[in-house]
This record gives structure tokens, sequence and C-alpha cells, in this order.
């Protein structure tokens, strides 16, 4: 999912269930147990504490015990980001809380703004893991009709909507589908379209749209008769937070920069224990494997599609450097003079003179000229089919033409120069995620 960015996952209809699924709970617990805040500096930093309390307070709930149902322990939205600032409040501790912070009601930013401030502070990479938990638990569990947006890359969102069926045969169609701040990426085939079955998969149906409003974003889904869905979020406080992070993850300490290549003189499979470490220290081995972007948001928001995409602002796909040899750009100057035949080795990637774009191998045009007899006629040219009876009459011999054959000249399947395998990986600015290949 990507860092910093709260999607906000609306279910609409009376009888959304209660039944919960377990292992996301206690992965949800696990995060919670940590807070996304560091405590100490919560109560020794005033303006990280303004911040704070001035999302805190602005922060609404029907019941705070729905939020507590929902995981939070103070204040947060449900199926927003978890806040723990020592322990969990009763709902009398947090009344006595918000009366005891009443001048928070004269702050004159925004819930998006307290919001974007207060994340500022926050440990993205907690946030991050809140955020999968819960998506994943919403997915999984809601039952009705429930949707949800997510960032993708810097300029793109992508809305999805689900309906868990009551019983055998019931199904929910689209009506209408409202939005602003974005704009369909394709007007002729939109994704999501009035009539459209709603799918009850966990993942849904769903498309990607462009952001055209960084203040406000927002989709609104009605059915036939089976209830309408609101989901909206803030690209303003997105972009913030995304830049922190940008800016925290692009440079690591050991200088390593997100999208670089590097080349390492061993090899292994992805479950050998020295590849293990790399990945584990953000590395991963460029063989054109397809990311989420929602996982590994960083590299994206670097290369994005450059080596080709099965799904563009979905998925992205890092180098393949499998069994080939490295070329410097030519950006221009003229030293590739097929620049023009390049292409991506995959769908949806670069053309032409640009990184990322590969060139199959190839033989230059050149010619050869040799004398093809070791007899020449009468005047001095190679005897052919012309010379006839006078082969035994014009004898002037010539030095033969030696044409080597496979024991002194090096022949295969392809042209190339001496080389050596090394093992290329790309640093992609996080862990590498264990089901990654």
């Amino acid at each position: 999912m990507r860092i910093g960015m709260l999607a906000c996952i609306m279910t609409a209809m009376t009888w959304v269930g209660a039944v919960s699924a377990l292992g996301a709970e206690d992965r949800c617990g696990d995060v919670l147990a940590h807070g996304i805040f560091n405590t100490s500096q919560y109560f020794n930093d005033t303006s990280y504490k303004r911040d704070v309390d001035a999302f805190v307070y602005k922060s609404e709930f029907r019941t705070h015990s729905e939020a507590n149902d929902a995981g939070f322990s103070v204040g947060f939205p449900i199926y927003d980001v978890p806040i723990k600032i020592g322990g969990d409040f009763s709902s009398s501790q947090r009344e006595t809380w918000r009366s005891e912070h009443k001048e928070l009601e004269s702050d004159h930013r925004s819930y998006h703004e307290v919001r974007a401030a207060a994340l500022s502070h926050a440990d993205t990479g907690i946030v991050e893991a809140w955020r999968a938990c819960m998506t994943e638990r919403i997915k999984a569990n809601a039952q009705g009709l429930s949707a949800g947006v997510e960032p993708v890359g810097e300029r793109y969102v992508y809305f999805w909507t689900r309906y868990r069926p009551a019983g055998e045969g019931d199904q929910a169609k689209i009506a209408t589908l409202q939005m602003t701040g974005v704009k369909e990426i394709n007007t002729k085939a939109p994704a999501l379209r009035k009539g459209q079955v709603i799918s009850q998969a966990v993942n849904g149906i769903g498309g990607t749209y462009e952001i055209s409003d960084s203040k406000n974003v927002s989709f609104t889904l009605t059915t036939d008769k089976r209830g309408t869905v609101n989901v909206a979020f803030s690209p303003a406080g997105y972009s913030q937070a995304l830049s922190r992070t940008v800016a925290d993850t692009k440079l690591g300490s050991a200088g390593f920069i997100v999208g670089e290549v590097r080349t390492f003189a061993f090899g292994g499979e992805a479950n050998d224990p020295v590849i293990k470490t790399l990945r584990g220290q953000g590395w991963l081995p460029c063989f054109g494997q397809e990311l989420n972007v929602l996982q590994y948001p960083e590299l994206y928001n670097t290369i994005h599609e450059t080596w080709g995409s099965s799904a563009p602002h979905i998925s992205f796909r890092v180098p393949d450097l499998a069994g080939v040899i490295l070329r410097g750009w030519n950006h221009g100057a003229g030293r590739d003079p097929d620049v023009a035949g390049r292409a991506s080795m995959y769908p949806n990637g670069e053309h032409g003179d640009k990184v990322g774009t590969y060139e199959a191998d190839a033989l230059q045009f050149h010619s050869h000229d040799f004398v093809d007899s070791t007899t020449l006629d009468k005047d001095a040219r190679p005897c052919g089919a012309h010379c006839g009876a006078l082969v035994a009459a014009t004898k002037n011999p010539q030095p033969p033409i030696n044409f080597p054959g496979h024991e002194s000249v090096r022949v295969s399947e392809e042209t190339r120069p001496k080389n050596v395998y090394v093992f290329y990986a790309i640093y992609i600015g996080r862990p590498v995620l264990p089901e990654t290949p």
C-alpha cells in the first residue's frame, strides 16, 4: 500500500456482517501495539503535540466503542490510522480529554490539513502496515456493498467496489458513479459503467483515475436498490506525506538511491541465505518481475512503467537484465544508428531513445572481395564456367584462399564479445516482501 496515504473504506448496508478474519485482526493488533507516533516525542515536542492533538480533536466517530472495535485507541475515524498516546482511552477519558483541549476548536486548519500535519510525524512503515491490515480486513469480511480508494503513484487513484450477496441470486448493479477531483483515463471505455454487475470477489471491480484536483477527491456509487457508497481522501495530505517519505527513503544511510542497479559477484535463489540478506536490505534481482504499485511505491515513483507493465498505474516491472549486456543511454548522441527501432521487452514500456529499451543482437552490414578460383583465364579473370576447355590450356595458378574451419574460428548462435556472468539487483527502498519473486 502507499506510504503516508489514508484510504477511506466505507461500507453501506444495514446488515454488515460482524464476523471478522482472525488472522487480519491479529495483525492489526500487532500493528496497534506499536502505535504510529513516538510517545516520548509527543510529550516533549510542543509543535509535534499540537499537530497530533489537533488531528485527534477534529477526528470524529459515532461512538467511542465503535472506534475501539475498529482497533483505534484515540478518536481516529473508522478505517483510518491508529494513534496510541499513553494507552487506550475509555469513553469518559476521551470526553475528559476533549474538554481539556477546547482551545483546539479554534484551530483554523481543516481536518485534512491537521491530518497531514500529524502524519508528517508518523512512523510511515507502521502507517502502511495498518492500512494494509485494515483494507484486508474490510475486503475479507464486509458484507453488502463496500468500496475503497487507494493512491497509485503521484497522479492516480484506484477506486474499487464489491458486493457480498445476502443469498442465492442476490446481486448488485451499478446505477450511477459520480466523481470529484478525478477524471477518466479512457472515456471511450470507462472502467465502471451503468448496469455493470458488481463482483463479490475479494478485490471486487474497479478502475484507475487521474487526479485533477489536489484538494478534493471523492467517489459516490449508487446501485439498483442495493445501497450507496461514498469514499474520499485528500490528495493534498497524501502529497505532503509522500514528499516526506521520498525525502526519507530516496537516499539511504549507506548512500543507496531508489532505482539504482548494482553489480554483485555472487548469485543465488530467493531462499539462499545471502540472497535473503540482500532482499532484506532492499535489493531485488533484476529479472523483469512485475510488482504491485501499492506494495513498492518508492520504486514506482522512480521508474514508473519504464520497463513495462501488464496493467499501467497498478503494476510495473523491474529491469530484466538476465543474459544481456548493458549499454549507455544514447541520449541523442548519434552513436546508435538503429535507435528508432528500440523497444521494451514487455508491453507498455519505453520505446526509441529512452532508458529501459531493448535492442536484439545483429551483425552490421558489410561486404568481402575474394577470388573464388585458383585458376585465371588468359585475361587474368577468375576462371569459371566460361573457361570450358581453356582451363587445361591456360594455367595461371594463384595462392589458394584459406577459409578456416571450426577448429580455428569460434562460431555460435549469437555474435558476442568475451563476457562473464554477474548478478544485477535494483534498490527498491524497502525490504522485499517474501511473496515477491
